[in-house]
């Protein structure tokens, strides 16, 4: 095929199983993406690029890891703050009908 494949070595230490998954959904404009595993700790993400994409190797490469840094970057806010998140929940929801 005609089709450009990239290839992408991630450590599992550095970008979580479920950061990947959703950094390779969050590109799946520009091509799409099969994950696998290399060893314990590292994945392989192989793309192939989709024809009308103009993006070179190299800023493709870029997108991919300023996505997986983004959702990192989520996933350890949201744990850091999951112990606020229910205190909240939980004295909205006391006030409420819903449990009782």
């Amino acid at each position: 095929t005609d089709k450009r494949l990239l290839e992408f070595e991630i450590y599992e230490a550095v970008y979580s199983m479920e950061c990947i998954k959703k950094s390779c959904y969050a590109l799946m404009a520009i091509g799409n993406s099969e994950i696998s595993t290399l060893t314990d700790h590292q994945i392989l993400v192989k793309m192939a690029i989709l024809q009308e994409v103009n993006q070179s190797d190299a800023e493709i490469r870029q997108l991919l890891f300023d996505e997986l840094l983004d959702y990192s970057l989520r996933e350890s806010i949201s744990k850091q703050t999951e112990g606020v998140r229910n205190v909240i929940l939980a004295n909205a929801f006391s006030r409420s009908r819903l449990i009782g």
